[in-house]
């Protein structure tokens, strides 16, 4: 039903009068005041409240207009609102102090996960950890005494080679098997003083000439051929204050 445009046919109770009728001016007056006509303007008719509503003439809300249309467009859902209950400050400021996931930069102290105990052992991008070991951890540069300790030698092994260049960086004790020629032993890299260094050899069957460059014996004789199918053995320190390896002893099997 269409909302009236008069109330001038509106029948009173269960009469035939309309408010159009004499003697009901008065009720006519009140109704049209109440209830309005469609564009009343009246500004205390229903129709008229109807057509002006406005955010700040309803009591129940307190929010502005301009606070209201700012919800204009917005596509966020009540679930994803729902989100952010329980936020006690701006979530951007707080997602601006996490460390992103890519090459992160930490300052203070990391808390490793809970349960990892001992030293910490980065294996393809994962954390783990491996047993601690008991007493003073071993210092690059401090001043310790150890104990108890075994160091690997390391051997470095080759065989028949006419210029045997020795790498003193890495190497402890150098093996040259299967002599078929004539040798020149030499060695390079960066030694330290106090530095040993153990070579040894043995010939393809046949006595071989060996020649010691960058060495000096100290008391004992520098050999010049291999002993046929022996072992050879010469071992020697590094002097920095000559710049030297001494050769400081020379044996042959027996």
């Amino acid at each position: 039903m269409a909302f009236p445009t008069t109330l001038s046919n509106y029948v009173t109770g269960a009469s035939s009068a309309t408010l159009a009728t004499a003697g009901h001016a008065a009720d006519h007056n009140s109704l049209e005041a109440k209830v309005g006509v469609d564009g009343s303007a009246v500004a205390t008719s229903l129709d008229y409240k109807i057509s002006h509503l406005l955010v700040a003439n309803i009591t129940d809300i307190t929010a502005t207009t301009a606070e209201i249309n700012k919800l204009a467009g917005l596509a966020t859902t009540k679930v994803e609102l729902g989100y952010v209950s329980g936020v006690t400050s701006a979530i951007q400021t707080q997602i601006n102090t996490k460390s992103p996931s890519a090459s992160p930069t930490f300052t203070g102290t990391v808390t490793m996960p809970v349960g990892l105990t001992g030293i910490a052992k980065l294996t393809t991008g994962v954390v783990s950890a491996v047993t601690a070991p008991s007493g003073t951890i071993v210092g690059t540069t401090d001043a310790q005494i150890l104990s108890g300790k075994g160091i690997t030698q390391r051997v470095i092994t080759t065989t028949d080679l006419a210029n045997s260049v020795i790498d003193c960086t890495i190497t402890d004790t150098y093996q040259l098997s299967a002599v078929a020629n004539a040798t020149t032993f030499t060695v390079t890299g960066t030694p330290t003083d106090g530095q040993k260094l153990i070579i040894r050899y043995k010939d393809a069957g046949a006595p071989k000439g060996l020649t010691f460059t960058g060495f000096t014996a100290l008391g004992v004789t520098i050999p010049t051929t291999t002993v046929t199918s022996k072992w050879g053995y010469v071992g020697a320190i590094f002097n920095s204050a000559a710049n030297t390896w001494h050769i400081l002893a020379a044996s042959v099997e027996a």
